[in-house]
């Protein structure tokens, strides 16, 4: 078993994201889904709202990024 494959193990709702039992593409909808209405906010909030959404997109970004590097190598084992 891969490192990665023994670091899910240690996550339990990552785990089941990349698992039969998740639903890895629900999730990046979902995320992605977010990352639109954050993006919005940032664009016509107010100055407060806009300054937390971008730092909420940076976040959500780089999270969504992470899920889909892992989920690819998970792919390759």
């Amino acid at each position: 078993m891969s490192e990665a494959a023994v670091a899910m193990e240690s996550f339990e709702q990552i785990h089941k994201v990349f698992s039969s039992e998740g639903d890895y593409d629900a999730m990046i909808q979902n995320l992605e889904a977010t990352c639109t209405a954050l993006q919005e906010i940032a664009g016509s909030g107010t100055e407060d709202e806009k300054r937390r959404a971008q730092a909420a997109l940076v976040a959500y970004g780089r999270s969504l990024q992470l899920i889909r590097e892992i989920g690819e190598q998970m792919a390759k084992e």
